[in-house]
This record gives C-alpha cells, structure tokens and sequence, in this order.
C-alpha cells in the first residue's frame, strides 16, 4: 500500500485538479490503478475479485478521515474483501 499511497501522493499534487472531497480525483486514480496492478500481479485471484479489492481499496481511501489510520484499515479491508 505505500506504493500506491505514494503514487496517489504524486500525481495528486502533480496533476490533481478535479476535487473529490478532501483528495483529488486524478490522485484516487492513481492509487486505484497502483493498487489493482500489484494485487493482479502479485496474487492468483481472478481478475473480478482483484477489481473488487482494488475499488474497496480506493474508497476506503478517499472517504479516510484524520481521526483514523486508513493504512490499517485498508489491510484489514483487503483481508476480509476476499472472504466473502
């Protein structure tokens, strides 16, 4: 996850111009595509469930609040992802 939440850091500041609440939308791309790219390559998952985890990964990133840790939040999100 620190790969994508450095990618979504990256191009969010570089290119974010279109706002989605308090993060970029061009940024939650970035960590979408980071995210599903390392899932698909690193895991035999189907490529459904992989999309699944990717998206759950990314909202759970863009509604993350200060008061929570979302880098833990997101690991136990894609643990439990799968088990459904």
């Amino acid at each position: 996850m620190s790969l994508s939440d450095s990618a979504a850091a990256l191009i969010g500041i570089k290119f974010g111009n279109t706002r989605l609440f308090s993060k970029s939308l061009e940024g939650s791309l970035a960590f979408f595509i980071t995210t599903y790219m390392i899932i698909f390559t690193l895991s035999p998952a189907s490529i459904i469930l992989t999309l699944i985890v990717a998206c759950c990964a990314t909202i759970i990133e863009l509604f993350s609040f200060p008061k929570f840790n979302d880098n833990i939040i997101i690991h136990l999100e894609q643990i439990a992802t799968p088990s459904w």
